[in-house]
């Protein structure tokens, strides 16, 4: 998926699955 689509589809998803979206983001940074 383009990033652009994914924000839009996270943002219309429960506050678990952003924190689950987030912290998946955060460990691919630190890689």
């Amino acid at each position: 998926f383009a990033p652009e689509i994914q924000g839009v589809y996270i943002t219309e998803q429960s506050n678990e699955y952003k924190q689950a979206y987030g912290y998946v983001l955060k460990k691919e940074y630190k890689m």
